[in-house]
């Protein structure tokens, strides 16, 4: 048997000339996205078994941390940080972290299985010392806000430490003067060393950057099936993951094309597996950027926000972050990529430089989902979309898709109804058309055809009798 090691003596909460020289740098208490209130998700617009049942939840995973929390400090676990990176201008910038329990000598941002960072513990209202460059911060505690809050001078506060907040996260916003490039933020806690993260401070002017979705656009994790998705994401050794295939040439060459656009990797991928997907974006060569990801631990006010409202909520905070740069948007079909960018086009008009055209038209798609069979998928994603009832079905051939890893199948059906609905959100528009009215609006440019290469396109080049030109 060994003899019990020592506990770690806590050192006071001063910080030495020599640990921290220089002027403070002050930063100030900003929305936070962890708990962003959305009026279209917060829980006391759902129906009331809906509220019932989520702020149940919410109240058992409350008495899960502070279970958890009084288990850790008997094992003599200590608060440390996870930094994430962080982005700005040479005025300001956004930081990031989460204050979480570990043993004493667990290092911040190892590269660990996904399951083993999902039961992560986190560290409550933990205070935080923040420094640039080794420049300290003047922080303040931040709370939990309602709205996004735009960088204003004179709403900063100084206070010697910023406190994390109830689920351990901690969003600042740092108000400096920066030389644009790559800079150092160091994070400490009591009894621990300081840790470091990457801040990429972005020139104001910058024209171009580029929004991606990471799951099965950058990384195959399969996000449409669940089982496979679990997989991917707990169990499967994160250095086995595989890339999309291609996508790290075209990333690199946007980034030939635009060499100062800045890359933000936009992804529902829980903030638990940050360090796995930074580290998987370095080992494939994808252009380094910040992560910008979501926290799965329910929250009071709008428990937890579904995949499509998470990547709008913090594409509009970079649409006001830079406000003069326009962006490339990359993703794929399997999470509505597609819609939630139609979405940003509309609200954001001529903020979008590359995106397909808002004139393109195509036929109904979705995903098969547990439990029922092809039919019935055609049946329900027809009624969901554009609310038409389908009888009779026809298989017409199938394709693969390699960037969901999935395999389509087009069918063409007998409708029996006619009346024609669509929500403005999965489907902005859809309309009855002849033949000859298709073509016409073709060749007047008011519509777009699906690619050559796609299933959609020989859908409707076997309806239409003959080929596209």
């Amino acid at each position: 048997m060994t003899e019990p090691q020592p506990l770690p003596q806590r050192e006071p909460d001063v910080i030495s000339e020599d640990d921290m020289p220089t002027v403070p740098i002050p930063a100030r208490k900003v929305v936070t996205t962890f708990d962003a209130a959305s009026k279209h998700e917060r829980i006391e617009v759902k129906p009331p078994l809906t509220q019932l049942f989520r702020r149940a939840l919410t109240r058992a995973f409350n008495g899960w941390v502070t279970v958890s929390t009084n288990m850790v400090r008997n094992l003599n676990w200590y608060p440390r940080v996870e930094p994430y990176v962080g982005y700005g201008t040479e005025h300001y910038s956004r930081l990031i972290c989460r204050t979480v329990y570990g043993p004493f000598k667990r290092q911040a941002g190892r590269l660990t299985r996904g399951i083993r960072a999902m039961l992560t513990i986190p560290s409550p209202h933990t205070k935080v010392r923040i420094a640039i460059d080794g420049v300290p911060l003047e922080t303040v505690q931040v709370g939990v806000s309602e709205v996004y809050d735009e960088v204003d001078a004179q709403r900063n506060v100084s206070s010697e430490f910023a406190a994390s907040d109830s689920a351990g996260y901690l969003d600042l916003v740092a108000e400096h003067l920066l030389e644009p490039g790559v800079h150092d933020v160091s994070y400490k806690v009591r009894s621990r060393k300081p840790v470091k993260a990457n801040l990429f401070t972005i020139p104001s002017g910058t024209k171009v950057g580029v929004i991606s979705d990471v799951d099965d656009t950058v990384m195959v994790t399969q996000a449409p099936s669940l089982m496979k998705a679990a997989y991917n994401l707990l169990l499967l050794n994160p250095k086995k993951k595989m890339p999309v295939a291609g996508m790290n040439l075209l990333f690199n060459r946007i980034a030939d094309m635009f060499p100062d656009a800045p890359f933000f990797y936009l992804s529902t991928s829980p903030w638990n597996v940050e360090s796995s997907i930074r580290h998987f974006i370095a080992d494939h060569g994808f252009p380094e950027g910040p992560l910008l990801l979501r926290d799965l631990d329910p929250r009071p006010k709008t428990f937890i926000p579904s995949g499509v409202q998470h990547k709008l909520e913090y594409a509009e905070q970079l649409m006001a972050d830079f406000p003069d740069m326009k962006f490339i948007l990359i993703g794929d079909d399997g999470q509505k990529d597609p819609t939630t960018y139609a979405t940003i086009a509309r609200r954001y008009p001529g903020r979008v430089l590359a995106w397909r055209n808002t004139g393109l038209y195509s036929v109904s798609a979705g995903f098969v989902e547990a439990g029922e069979n092809l039919e019935h998928a055609c049946r329900r994603e027809a009624k969901e979309e554009v609310g038409i009832d389908l009888g009779e079905l026809k298989y017409l051939g199938s394709q693969p898709w390699p960037f969901p890893a999935s395999l389509m199948m087009a069918f063409k059906g007998v409708a029996n109804t006619t009346d024609v609905h669509v929500d403005g959100d999965e489907t902005l528009q859809a309309r009855w058309m002849t033949r000859d009215e298709y073509m016409n609006e073709l060749v007047t440019g008011r519509m777009e055809a699906p690619g050559k290469a796609t299933i959609a396109r020989y859908m409707i080049e076997e309806w239409l009798g003959h080929d596209l030109p």
